[in-house]
């Protein structure tokens, strides 16, 4: 089942001191609060821990096991803006995060629906994992939903004191009524890290981008997209070098083009958002194999998400349903509107090819991290090993394929580094630092 919990907050500040670091930011009550979670949900976390991991998608560094290394990216996500065919004056809003550059692949990050009622605040409803204090999807009871997709920017220091950004978007649900509200907030909040932010009015149906850097605030009153990706894109910080650095490395843009192009149409019902967030597809309409990187659903998901803003409908898939989407009834649990609650009807789980299910492929990566600490250790025989399995399990997983190309290639074997190679790439490569490499090796 779907996790969901009713967290009743107060003005912890005036309950303990501010102490160093990033506690003037994190009441104290708020991280026991979220070790409850956590504990409830299975995860065991300390409160050093749970601390240090509130800036983790601002500052945090990838591990070395996973495919992130190179690209120095703890998360990837989309925030998709469709217009509704019925009403087009409103909103859906779809949604899907990945937390790759975790050291488990972001395994442990069950999605977790908190619905907050804070003392003098705003009650909202945030879509998490267990642990997490601040918010990346949420919605309050104006129908103000705040969305963040971390990215890098050159202004960011890991010594600065500064608010995490997901805790500036939960500030943001606890006090803006209005879009202007949110942005102001937003402006007037220097935060730890950079994001993408995406703000929408559930009334009016408007939204904004904001690009929001430790030194910088940048609002896009009229988005040149539907949808946006963990890359910058406004004229004054798409240039810049961490940015431009991510624009190259990552598959971002890949899926961003895709989302847009199925979002040009207004679509008729939350079922067809779901079906944008489980798209296999390349720009071109070309299939991608499961797993794909460049795909919609790369089969990464922490948290995919689909949000009415206007009905206050929320739809979270649970990864122990087969991805099947729950319904929650929002105006029922943050405005206490009729008896009992009254959700929509679930979305049902997408029929899956044998060999393609979520579960599958968290399995077959979760050999090739043990592949990739094996190769960096310098044990190549044991990472060869590790990957031979994980592409047992999933024969056509890019990455699997890649991986296969490196390790063969560091322990000499040229032969099956050139054909694991070409196989990735008529496939469609989905690593865009891996294919120049990739293509320098079959030039040889």
């Amino acid at each position: 089942m779907l996790a969901v919990y009713v967290v009743l907050t107060v003005a912890a500040t005036l309950l303990f001191p501010p102490q160093k670091g990033l506690l003037p930011y994190i009441a104290c009550v708020a991280v026991l609060t979220a070790a409850f979670i956590a504990a409830a949900s299975g995860v065991a976390l300390g409160y050093d821990p749970l601390l240090r991991d509130q800036a983790l998608l601002d500052v945090g560094a990838p591990s070395p096991r996973s495919d992130q290394a190179e690209q120095h990216a703890i998360a990837h996500g989309l925030i998709l803006i469709g217009a509704q065919a019925q009403t087009p004056a409103r909103v859906w809003i779809g949604r899907a995060l990945a937390l790759p550059g975790l050291d488990d692949g972001g395994d442990s990050a069950i999605p977790v629906v908190t619905i907050a009622r804070p003392d003098g605040g705003l009650a909202w409803a945030g879509v998490g994992w267990p642990g997490e204090l601040g918010v990346v999807t949420g919605i309050n009871a104006e129908g103000i939903a705040v969305l963040v997709d971390p990215a890098r920017t050159v202004d960011v220091r890991v010594t600065r004191a500064a608010r995490p950004i997901a805790l500036i978007a939960r500030s943001v649900l606890e006090q803006a009524r209005t879009l202007d509200d949110a942005i102001k907030l937003i402006e007037a909040s220097p935060p730890l890290g950079s994001a993408v932010i995406a703000v929408v009015d559930g009334a009016s149906g408007k939204w904004v981008q904001v690009e929001r850097t430790p030194s910088r605030a940048i609002v896009e009153r009229s988005p040149r997209s539907p949808a946006l990706g963990d890359v910058l894109t406004t004229n004054a910080l798409a240039g810049d070098p961490e940015n431009d650095r991510a624009r190259r490395m990552l598959p971002t843009q890949a899926r961003v083009e895709r989302a847009a192009r199925l979002l040009r149409a207004p679509l008729p019902d939350a079922a067809a958002m779901a079906a944008i967030l489980r798209d296999r597809r390349a720009p071109d309409d070309s299939p991608r194999p499961p797993g794909h990187r460049g795909a919609i659903d790369d089969g990464r998901a922490v948290q995919t998400v689909i949000v009415d803003p206007a009905s206050l409908s929320l739809w979270v898939a649970d990864p122990s349903a087969g991805g099947r989407m729950r319904a929650l009834d929002l105006r029922y649990e943050l405005r206490h509107e009729g008896d009992r609650a009254a959700p929509a009807a679930d979305i049902p789980a997408e029929p899956v090819e044998p060999g393609a299910g979520a579960a599958v492929l968290a399995a077959a990566r979760a050999e090739l991290r043990t592949a990739r600490a094996a190769l960096a250790s310098g044990d190549r025989v044991r990472a060869a090993e590790a990957c031979a399995r994980a592409r047992t399990r999933a024969p056509t997983l890019p990455e699997a394929i890649e991986l296969d190309a490196i390790i063969a290639q560091a322990r000499g074997d040229g032969a099956r580094a050139h054909a694991s190679f070409q196989a990735w790439i008529d496939g469609g490569p989905d690593d865009p630092r891996g294919e120049e490499r990739a293509r320098a090796a079959l030039a040889r």
